[in-house]
Order: C-alpha cells, then structure tokens, then sequence
C-alpha cells in the first residue's frame, strides 16, 4: 500500500525537518536533516530499525532496509522518495514495503535473519547481508526486486560459530557493510568487529581486527580477504553500568574506487560519535583461508585516512545510531552523502534520523 509520510505528519505529528545550520569546518558540508519519532506505523507494521540505505541511480528512489529480525513485523525494506536540494530535504516519502523472503519465496521466520546492509547489484538486483540466524550464522543473500532471495554467497566456514563460541563472528558484530567495485564485478563485505578467534572486540585500550571479504559477483565465491582495524572506543560512559563500543557501522564505495568505512563509537550518557574513514580495498596481507589472524605470518590490515570526525553537537547535530550510508544526487558539482539511524526501535529517546552532507572536492 502506498503511504506517504506527509500524511502521517499532518495526523501524527511525527516528524521534524532540520534546514542547514551554521557549518563545521572540513570536507563534508551540512545540506540538511529529516527526523522521525520512533512509534510511526505503515500499514500496522511499526518503521524503524533502518540498517542499510541505497539510492537507485535508475530511479533516484532510495532503499531502506530495517534490521527488524521479523519481531515487529516481516523481515522488510522500504522503498522511499527523499527529495534533496541545496536547501535540505525538501520532502522524505515512504512509497512501499518491500518483504525479504528466503529462497522458497517464505517469509523469514522470527530471529532467522538479521538484515544489515543492502546494495543494488550490477543486474539491478539486491544484495543484502544477515549477521546471523538463531545459530549465529551470517549470510550474503542476492534477491530480486520483490524481495525473494535468490542464492546465498560462499562464505568461508571460519566465520560461522562453533557451539562454544570460539570460532566465527560474534553475536550482532558480523557484516555491517556492503559496496561492489566500480566496475561491478567485486561484491566487498565488512564485519563490524572481529571473529572470535582473531582477537578482541574493540575496547578503550584497542580496536578490533574486521575482516574485509572479497567475493566474485559472477560465481558468488571468494576471491581475497583483507584485515581492517577498527579505532578503539574514544568516549567513556558517564552513566552506570557503562556501555561502550566502536565497531564498522557501513562502507560506501566511492567512484573513485576507494571505500567510506563508517566507525560508530557509543557510550552510555556521551551518546555517539562517528569516524569516516577512506579505505582502498586492497594493499593489505591477504588472510583468505587463514582460519584465525592471531596465527601465522604477521598480518598487515588495510591502510586507512581519516575523513572525518563526527562529534555530538557537530553541525547542530544530535547523532543518532548511524548504521546507514549512501550517495546521494550530485549538488553543484559536489557528491551528497546520506546518512540514516538505527532507532533500535527504542522510544525512550531514539528517532529515525535522515542527514544529507555535501562532500568537498579534495
């Protein structure tokens, strides 16, 4: 069913529209910003949980895919109209719901996938990654444009978890980002921390090594894997118990052929701060095969530069749970990046935050 948000604003009165504030010195300049209040509902199923974000070049439409484990409602996408000029979002439109089934074209049962990144393939289907399923395992899915999964990607079986949790990614710390080459026949995949036989998650002593896989869009099969190191977590709680960690939130890939990695740091009471980091997805040791990091010869990640630091209050902004990340129409010459929140489906201060940047030239 075809639900506009506009409507929902006039009967709901959830949504605000942020226009430009005074600008942050750096490469990114603010175009604007859209919030919702968490509790909108389209057709009885609560909106929220946006974990990936992909603009349709063909259409100019965008993709929103909600990390809903079908709790709430089925395991789902939206697609959405976000009208963006130079003087902000001028309008953000929900157009439809979109339901990710699996290969029999059934519904996902609850908790047997997590959704947390999409991209538009080169055959102009979708491909998303799940952190897990009840057992923990993660997938790469390709679907077609109704949502119907149409095969999973190869992945190594060191990253599927062993029953005592020694081995594969940890729970809600696998794939967090998606991008394909330029040339469309490298699907590259980034976990938010590292498995558990490479090492720690990311503390305020250390980051964590993510392992950046490297697969054949064509074949579905790996081709190469490289080590990403994560920063350590860079704020400190101030409310008890303290909760704290930085993980890889989503990647982007540039025209240029080098990657956006997004870095999200949480502490409870300090609330968010987000790296951007450009990465070029290769140069690294390739681990492919390697079953665990912390064996064998020593292992060089990827080089990485720092972009650009988001704190709270950057912009005029009040950052959310930045998980999403995509291109955005070209403004005067300039790339626009469009970032977007997870609102963990949380009432008790979290929305769904929508921010439109302007990149620089270099």
């Amino acid at each position: 069913m075809r639900r506009g948000i506009k409507l929902a604003v006039l009967a709901l009165g959830l949504l605000t529209a942020g226009l430009a504030l005074a600008q942050n010195p750096g490469p990114l300049r603010r175009i604007g910003e859209f919030r919702i209040s968490t509790g909108l509902h389209i057709g009885g199923i609560e909106f929220g949980g946006i974990s990936g974000l992909e603009r349709d070049p063909a259409t100019g439409r965008y993709l929103a895919l909600s990390d809903d484990r079908a709790e709430r409602g089925p395991v789902r996408l939206y697609e959405m109209d976000i009208g963006i000029d130079a003087r902000g979002i001028a309008k953000l439109e929900i157009l439809r719901t979109i339901e990710l089934t699996d290969e029999a074209g059934k519904p996902f049962p609850r908790l047997a996938t997590d959704p947390e990144a999409i991209r538009i393939a080169p055959n102009g289907n979708l491909v998303w990654a799940s952190e897990g399923d009840q057992q923990g395992r993660p997938a790469l899915f390709e679907a077609d444009r109704n949502g119907r999964a149409l095969r999973r990607f190869a992945l190594p079986d060191y990253y599927m978890p062993d029953p005592g949790k020694t081995r594969g990614v940890v729970g809600n710390l696998a794939h967090e980002g998606l991008a394909f080459s330029p040339d469309g026949r490298r699907l590259y995949a980034l976990t938010e921390n590292a498995l558990a036989q490479d090492g720690p998650v990311a503390n305020r002593q250390e980051g964590s090594l993510s392992r950046l896989l490297v697969l054949d869009f064509a074949s579905g099969q790996p081709l190469a894997e490289y080590a990403y190191r994560t920063e350590p977590v860079r704020l400190a709680s101030t409310r008890n118990p303290p909760v704290e960690d930085n993980g890889v939130s989503e990647i982007l890939m540039m025209p240029d052929g080098q990657l956006i990695v997004v870095e999200r740091t949480f502490a409870l009471g300090a609330g968010n701060m987000i790296h951007l980091f450009r990465v070029r997805p290769e140069g690294g040791t390739n681990v492919l095969g390697r079953a665990s990091l912390k064996e064998g010869e020593p292992v060089i990640p990827l080089a990485k530069e720092l972009l650009m630091t988001l704190r709270e209050g950057d912009f005029g902004l009040d950052l959310d749970n930045i998980e999403a990340l995509a291109l955005g129409p070209m403004l005067d010459g300039r790339q626009t990046l469009v970032f977007a929140s997870d609102n963990n489906f949380n009432r008790n201060g979290q929305v769904t935050q929508f921010v439109v940047f302007a990149l620089e030239p270099r």
